[in-house]
C-alpha cells in the first residue's frame, strides 16, 4: 500500500459518552485537490488525551468527477473486518460508480491495522492461548485504545480536516457496526447512511454487540438453511426442521465416528457457502440420518478453506483480536483475569446448552474467537455504540441475503432503529450483497443504493433466487427420462448462477460415482450414477437461460433441452429417447 502522505495534526476532546473531533482544525490540501487525494492525519492514540501518543492515519479521497457543480455529498467506505483494509472501498466504490460523477468518496483506514498503528506479534499460537496474553503484555496498555470508539473519531477528525459537514455512511459487515457507532456520537454529521450485511448489532442497553458466539454462527447457519428449504414443497415436506436433522445426524457421528464426516466438517459442509449447499444440504442430512450417507459426504468433501488460525490471525494482526475482544459482549466480566474468563464462559456454555454442535465439536482444540478473548484485555469500558444512544433522524438503508441469515435479522433490527429506517432483505443472496459482484443480483442491490442515496425512489425488492432446494436423494431409479434430467441437474449444481466457491473447480464427483469435468460452457460427464442403477456419460452445454445434453443413459441416447437454473421443483423439458421425441414436466427435487 506504498503511498505518497500529507500530514495534519489533529486533536479532540471527549464529553460524556459523545467523542468528539477537532473543533477548529486546518483545512487538509485534499480537501481541494481535483482528483483522488492520499493523505494522512494524525490523531491521539486515546481520544480523551489530546496530549497523547499520536499515531497515523492514512485516508484516501476521491472528488467528484464533473468539477463543473458543486459537490452533492461525501460517501464515506467503512470496510468490514474487521481487518479488511484499503482494498474492500475499491469494490465498494464500483458500487456506487455511477454517482461519482456528482459524490465525493472517503476511505479511513482504521487504527491497528497496516502504518495504522498496527498491532502484531508473530509468535502467538491459539493452541497455547498464554501466548495471546504475553502478545497483549508485550504490546502494553495501548492497545485498550484501537477500538470502535475510537475508530469512528478518527473518521469524525478526517472529515473535520476536509471541512466536511456531513456523511453519507456505507458500511459493510463490521463496518456497518461502525455506521451506527459513528451516528450515534457524531449525529450532525450524518446525512444518510446504507449498512450491508450488519453481521454485528449493537445491544441498545449495553451499546456492546453481539455475533461471534458458536451459537450465533450456528443459528445463522440452521437459519440460512431452513429458509431456503422453505421455499421448497418438496423441502418442506421432510420431518423436523433443519435443526434437528442436524442434530440427528450429530447424535449418530457422536456414537459412531465416521472417517470422512467430522463434527466439525457436518457444520462446514451444511454452511452457506454456496447455492450447491443450500440445495442440497437439508436433503443431504435427512438422508444420512436414514442410512443414506453418499449426499453429505459429497458436501463435505468438496471443504476447501485452510483451517489454520495461527494463520489467519498472524496476516490479519492483532488489531483482529482488539476489535473484536473489546467490541463483543462476551460472557464473562471484562475486568476478570483468563483463568476466571475461562470459568465464566464454561458456566455460560453450561446454562446455555448449544445446539445442535458445541464450540468445542466444532472448533476443537484451536478454540474461536470467544475463547481467544479470554485471554485478551480489556481494562477500559468502550463500548462500539454508546449506551441508549439515540440515533440521528435520516434516512437509513440497511441490506443483507437470506444465505447470511444473522446478518439478514440483524438488518431489519437495526432499521427499525432508526425513524426512517428500512430494509432490503434479498432472497438466496451471501454476505456483503452491494460488492458480490458476478451474481445477478448485485446490480439491482446497487441500483436500490444509488437511488437511495439519490432520494430517486423509496422502495425496491432484489432476489438472488434460482433453485429449488431439494427434498430427497432417491438410491435407485424411478424411470430412466426421470432419472437423467435429475443426473444433468445435479451436474449442473456447481455451476448454480451466484456460486462463489465450487464453481471454479474443474471437476466435481458424480453423487454416487463417477465425475464431472467442465470446460467454460461445456460439462461433461463420465460413468456419473446419481442413482446405483442408473450411469450417464456425454455432454451438457449450459448458458444461464439454456442448457442441452446429449448424453448415453444405461445405453439409450438421451437428448435433452431445459431451463437449468430457476426456483422450480418440476422442469419443461423437451428432446429425444433413442429419436422419440417427448416434451414433458419433470420432478428435479
Amino acid at each position: 500500500m506504498g503511498k505518497r502522505w500529507i500530514t495534519v495534526l489533529l486533536a479532540g476532546v471527549i464529553f460524556s459518552t459523545m467523542l468528539v473531533g477537532p473543533a477548529a482544525a486546518s483545512v487538509h490540501p485534499c480537501a481541494t485537490a481535483a482528483e483522488r487525494c492520499e493523505g494522512t492525519v494524525e490523531v491521539p492514540l486515546n481520544w480523551a488525551d489530546p496530549r497523547s501518543e499520536k499515531i497515523t492515519l492514512p485516508f484516501v479521497f476521491t472528488p467528484h468527477s464533473d468539477r463543473t457543480r458543486p459537490s452533492a455529498g461525501v460517501i464515506v467506505a467503512m470496510a468490514g473486518g474487521p481487518a479488511a483494509g484499503m482494498i474492500q472501498p475499491r469494490d465498494m466504490a464500483k458500487t456506487v460508480q455511477p454517482l461519482l460523477t456528482a459524490y465525493d468518496m472517503l476511505a479511513v483506514q482504521r487504527r491497528g491495522f497496516g502504518v495504522a498503528g498496527g498491532l502484531h506479534c508473530d509468535d502467538v499460537d491459539v493452541y497455547e492461548p498464554e501466548t495471546i496474553t504475553a502478545c497483549a503484555e508485550r504490546l502494553g496498555p495501548r492497545i485498550q485504545y484501537f477500538t470502535t470508539d475510537q475508530r469512528v473519531a478518527d473518521i469524525n477528525a478526517v472529515r473535520a480536516a476536509l471541512g466536511i459537514p456531513k456523511l453519507v455512511l456505507y458500511g459493510i459487515s463490521y463496518g456497518s457496526l461502525d455506521g451506527p457507532a459513528f451516528a450515534a456520537r457524531f449525529p450532525q454529521h450524518v446525512k444518510s447512511a446504507v449498512f450491508d450485511s450488519p453481521t454485528m448489532l449493537a445491544d441498545p442497553r449495553t451499546g456492546y454487540a453481539s455475533g461471534f458466539l458458536n451459537q450465533e454462527l450456528m443459528d445463522g447457519t440452521v437459519g440460512a438453511l431452513e429458509h431456503a428449504c422453505a421455499q421448497s414443497r418438496a423441502c418442506r415436506a421432510l420431518p423436523g426442521d433443519t435443526g434437528s436433522r442436524m442434530a440427528k445426524v450429530a447424535q449418530q457421528l457422536r456414537a459412531k465416528p465416521d472417517p470422512k464426516l467430522s463434527l466439525a466438517d457436518l457444520l462446514g459442509s451444511t454452511s452457506i457457502y454456496d447455492p450447491m449447499t443450500a440445495r442440497e444440504a437439508s436433503a443431504a442430512l435427512d438422508a444420512y440420518h436414514n442410512g443414506d450417507p453418499a449426499p453429505l459426504h459429497r458436501l463435505a468433501s468438496l471443504l476447501d478453506f485452510v483451517d489454520d488460525p495461527n494463520g489467519m490471525l498472524r496476516a490479519a494482526g492483532m488489531g483482529y483480536l482488539s476489535f473484536l475482544c473489546n467490541d463483543i459482549a462476551w460472557p464473562y466480566a471484562r475486568n476478570a483475569t483468563p483463568a476466571q474468563r475461562l470459568a465464566q464462559l464454561a458456566d455460560y456454555y453450561e446454562r446455555n446448552p448449544e445446539y445442535p454442535l458445541t464450540s468445542a465439536e466444532v472448533n476443537g482444540e484451536a478454540g474461536f474467537v470467544a475463547e481467544w478473548c479470554a485471554y485478551w484485555p480489556t481494562t477500559r469500558e468502550a463500548p462500539p455504540v454508546p449506551p441508549h444512544a439515540k440515533f440521528p433522524d435520516v434516512p437509513v438503508l440497511t441490506i443483507a441475503g437470506t444465505f447470511d441469515w444473522g446478518s439478514a435479522t440483524n438488518a431489519v433490527t437495526l432499521a427499525d432503529r432508526f425513524r426512517r429506517g428500512r430494509a432490503l432483505v434479498v432472497p438466496f443472496a451471501g454476505h456483503a450483497t452491494s460488492i458480490s459482484f458476478d451474481t445477478t443480483y448485485v446490480a439491482c442491490v446497487a441500483t436500490a443504493m444509488q437511488n437511495f442515496i439519490t432520494a430517486r425512489s423509496s422502495r425496491s425488492s432484489c432476489s438472488g433466487e434460482n433453485f429449488a432446494a431439494l427434498g430427497r436423494f432417491p438410491l435407485t431409479s424411478e424411470d430412466l427420462l426421470t432419472t437423467t434430467v435429475q443426473t444433468a441437474m445435479d451436474a449442473l449444481a456447481s455451476r448454480i448462477p451466484n456460486s462463489y466457491t465450487v464453481n471454479t473447480r474443474p471437476e466435481m464427483p458424480g453423487l454416487r460415482g463417477g465425475k464431472v469435468t467442465f470446460d467454460g460452457p461445456k460439462a461433461t460427464l463420465h460413468d456419473v450414477r446419481y442413482t446405483t442403477d442408473t450411469v450417464v456419460s456425454g455432454e451438457i452445454r449450459f448458458t444461464g437461460t439454456q442448457a442441452e445434453a446429449d448424453l448415453t443413459a444405461n445405453g439409450k441416447r438421451v437428448q435433452l433441452t431445459w431451463k437449468p437454473f430457476e426456483a422450480k421443483e418440476n422442469m419443461w423439458v423437451t428432446g429425444a429417447v433413442d429419436g422419440k421425441r417427448f416434451a414433458r414436466w419433470l420432478p428435479v427435487t
